[in-house]
């Protein structure tokens, strides 16, 4: 809005003389519209209203717009990731693009889970926009690879240590699996992204294609015994079982549960001592049972 000022000096024989100046008057405060608040880094996971991100670091795009047309216009984007932000200093200035209003910056996230980042907008009159009008934007961090693993059953049985296996028969194992749980925030003692699969992992080897099926936080697969019969022949003596948890937003986690014990040799070269003779006077042996 223009604003003209005029100014009248009138002398002692009132004569009078004027003078006008005008300026640009701008009370309105800077605002966010629908959709102004976008990310430029592609979600690894998108669920349940929530976007998940494998990094902390997550890249903006912002748009405002100052008040009513000619209105001295955007000067500055900030944003802060505090939740009670109290001073300037708890701002930080994003960067101008070509276009008017429009500012850019990559936000570094603290916490697992749930982040909220708010923004406000300084127009060049020195208006701020307010908690009520300033745009806000929540994403879902999850970097933690999944640890919550440990060996339930092998066999149907609770097992630690060695399982002796020959290769005649398959290996069921029965393994607890959670993603990482140390969430701060809304979703606080939850899961996070959650897990996708658990593959298993013999004698190093990661076997694609042989996955968990879940019930409820346990899998279960089963090594088979062509592997078992095939390590035997091959002379090995001691295998590694473990799995590779990765969760949805591909963070994985390798792991050792047990060892396989493995023993597909059959006795050889039996020999028979000589046998004890109960009657030495009669052809043959004689035993007494």
């Amino acid at each position: 809005m223009t604003v003209t000022v005029t100014y009248t000096a009138t002398d002692m024989f009132n004569q009078k003389g004027t003078a006008s100046y005008s300026y640009k008057l701008d009370n309105e405060l800077p605002t966010f519209a629908a959709g102004s608040v976008t990310t430029t880094t592609s979600p690894a996971l998108s669920a349940d209203s929530k976007n998940w991100y494998n990094t902390n670091a997550v890249a903006y795009k912002v748009v405002a717009a100052d008040g009513k047309t000619g209105d001295s216009g955007v000067s500055t984007i900030q944003y802060t990731t505090s939740a009670n932000p109290s001073a300037d200093s708890d701002w930080t200035d994003m960067i101008p693009t070509e276009n008017a209003g429009e500012y850019t910056g990559t936000i570094i996230f603290p916490a697992q889970g749930a982040n909220t980042v708010k923004f406000r907008a300084k127009d060049r009159a020195g208006n701020v926009s307010t908690e009520s009008n300033n745009a806000t934007s929540k994403v879902y961090i999850d970097t933690k690879a999944p640890d919550g693993v440990s060996l339930k059953t092998v066999d149907g049985v609770s097992f630690t240590g060695r399982k002796l296996a020959n290769g005649e028969n398959p290996v069921e194992v029965v393994a607890t699996v959670k993603d990482y749980t140390a969430i701060s925030g809304e979703n606080a003692g939850t899961d996070a992204s959650g897990i996708k699969q658990v593959t298993l992992i013999y004698d190093g080897e990661v076997q694609t294609g042989v996955t968990g099926t879940a019930a409820g936080n346990d899998y279960t697969f089963s090594v088979s015994d062509t592997l078992i019969k095939a390590s035997g022949e091959a002379g090995k003596t001691l295998v590694q079982i473990g799995v590779r948890v990765e969760d949805n937003v591909k963070n994985s986690y390798d792991v050792n549960l047990f060892a396989l014990n493995i023993d597909s040799t059959p006795p050889a070269d039996i020999k028979i001592s000589e046998l004890m003779d109960a009657d030495s006077d009669t052809d043959g042996y004689t035993v007494n049972k």
